[in-house]
Order: C-alpha cells, then structure tokens, then sequence
C-alpha cells in the first residue's frame, strides 16, 4: 500500500474515465464515511479537503483522491475512475497495476520489492489450568489467597469427600488464616503452651462478648464452638 510520502510522487493530472461516475461514487463515499475516516483520507492523499469538493462538482479526480479514497476504504480505484462498476477491494496488485499504467515505474518498483505483510497470528486463549487439593493436605499459602467458599467447593465437587470432611475443612482454613493474618505463628505456640485453665476461660469470655458486635469476632467464635462441639 501506498504511503503519504509516496503520495507526493503522483500527478495531479484527472486520471477519471467517467466524470459522472467518478463524481458520484466519491462523493457518495466521502460524505458517508466519518469523520475519523475522512481525515484518513485526506492525510493519506497529502492534499487539502477542497480537492475532494472539487472532484464532487466537476467529476475530476487526480490519482491522489482515487488511491487515497481506495486504500482507505477498501474499494478498487478502478471503481472510483468509473472503469469499473464492481466495489471490489483494494489490492496491493491493483494499486501496481493502476500506477503501471500511468507510468508510475518508480513507486511500481518500490511497491513490488517491499516485503508482503505477514499474516496475523492467531490468538488461542491459554486454558486456566485448576488445581484441586486433596482432601487431606493441609491447606498453604494458595489456601489464604483464595476465597473459602470456592476452595471449598472445589474439593467437594472433585473430590466427593463427606459432609463432615468438609466442615472440618473449613474450621482449619479458617484457623489458619486467623493465625496467618494476625498472629506471629512461633509466638502463638508459646502463648498456646503457656495457657492456663483461668485464663482461657477469660478468653473465650471476651471472644463470647465481642461476637455480639459480629464481625471477624463473630466467625472467629463460631469456629470455636464447632471445634469444642466436634
């Protein structure tokens, strides 16, 4: 395809074969296309949006607004000239034949040694691979980042465990995590060794009463009571 740079080398001289086709056709595609296009066009012909005016009131077209107009928007310049009445695509081999026949044998050299354009790769979305804990691994650092309710959910469905794996499951997910996030885990095996009757009984005390404000407290006593209870 043509660039603006190369555009330069091209005559302004009508290179239309039918003055009313060629009106009509490029001024019923100009005026259709938006705005976004239309500055396309005329950036890509290198000259100033009068020209196309005029090729709408007189029907005379330079090679300039023909390929700018073609590569553009995809249309055959041999459509916009009036030779043709079939809206077939622009080609990279229509481009060189249209100039070869205007004795463009500079930018017909050019065109013909440039490199063809490699196709596009296509693109395969990769298959998020899920994997699945067993049911009596502990859970580890994957375990925290992840939401309980689809860890859980996960197991159950590849590992059909019972009812009552899974809510033990569950309390030790949940106990990890609260050591994980709050607690240092060497100074909770020395606070757990060092606990007396007294003082846990305080403890579980405070636990009963802040649950009452719900919260991370609320859930935290409920493991509690189910691991009591089990």
């Amino acid at each position: 395809m043509l660039t603006t740079e190369q555009m330069k080398n091209l005559k302004k001289v009508n290179v239309s074969k039918d003055a009313d086709k060629s009106k009509t056709r490029i001024s019923e595609d100009f005026k259709s296309s938006s705005g976004e296009i239309k500055t396309k066009i005329v950036e890509l012909s290198g000259l100033g949006r009068n020209t196309f005016y005029k090729s709408f009131n007189t029907g005379n077209a330079s090679a300039k607004v023909v390929l700018a107009m073609a590569q553009t928007l995809d249309v055959s310049p041999y459509y916009y000239i009036g030779e043709a009445d079939d809206k077939d695509s622009c080609t990279d081999e229509l481009i060189i034949r249209f100039l070869g026949e205007r004795k463009y044998k500079t930018l017909v050299d050019e065109l013909e040694a440039a490199p063809a354009p490699k196709p596009k790769r296509k693109y395969n979305r990769k298959q998020k691979e899920v994997v699945v804990p067993d049911a009596d691994d502990e859970p580890g650092d994957e375990a925290v980042d992840a939401p309980v309710e689809e860890s859980v959910e996960t197991v159950a469905a590849a590992t059909d465990i019972k009812t009552e794996d899974q809510e033990a499951y569950i309390i030790n997910e949940e106990i990890i995590s609260y050591e994980i996030d709050f607690i240092d885990e060497q100074d909770m095996r020395t606070a757990v060794e060092g606990l007396e009757y007294d003082e846990a009984a305080l403890l579980l005390q405070s636990l009963f009463i802040r649950a009452k404000a719900g919260g991370d407290a609320r859930r935290l006593a409920e493991i509690v009571k189910r691991c009591l209870l089990s």
